[in-house]
């Protein structure tokens, strides 16, 4: 009986994880024309074959202003799953979480799986929609070190491939400069320091 209520709490932490910042950011997301994170990745990879990694992760306290509400998830969804029968990484920044901005737990999610793809010679796709710096989180905030260090390690070892389906800015942009392809959608994508 215990077991069954855990995996029932489960479950409802995965669904509010999904949900991002909210119906009401992602219905607004798709009045734009834009897709969620979710949805995008749904639509990325073969039917059943996206396995999340670090699902429950949620968002360090800010250094200065009002903490934001916890999101499980902290505004990326990462993971593994196969495109065309092909094993790849993938990360997703939910715009519908704080802008889909970076803080120290998104990165560490990003840097975990640009990591694992490089040790298990896969490519990564990151699939980018984020403001950049999550700047709340003041000097704390050091995650872009890491995911630029990760995507240069593997530098030739691995694809690396960066989809810009919103505004990307800071940090993004240089991330996204550092990978072998940059995609962006005609008329919705901007790239900028």
């Amino acid at each position: 009986m215990e077991m069954n209520r855990g995996l029932q709490k489960l479950d409802e932490l995965k669904t509010r994880a999904r949900l991002g910042g909210g119906k009401d950011k992602q219905d607004k997301l798709r009045q734009e024309g834009k897709l969620t994170a979710w949805e995008r990745i749904k639509s990325l990879v073969d039917r059943d074959t996206f396995l999340e990694l670090n699902t429950l992760a949620e968002m360090m306290p800010t250094e200065f202003g009002p903490s934001p509400k916890p999101v499980p998830g902290d505004g990326v969804v990462t993971g593994f799953g196969k495109v065309g029968g092909r094993q790849v990484a993938i990360f997703a920044h939910d715009r519908t979480v704080m802008g889909g901005s970076l803080g120290n737990v998104q990165a560490a999610k990003i840097t975990a799986v640009l990591q694992k793809a490089g040790e298990m010679g896969i490519p990564v796709i990151g699939l980018q929609d984020s403001v950049g710096a999550r700047i709340q989180e003041g000097n704390k905030n050091v995650g872009f070190d890491a995911i630029f260090r990760a995507i240069t390690r593997s530098s030739g070892i691995i694809p690396q491939i960066s989809a810009i389906f919103g505004t990307c800015a800071g940090g993004v942009a240089y991330a996204s400069g550092l990978m072998d392809f940059v995609l962006m959608v005609r008329k919705k994508s901007h790239l900028f320091i």
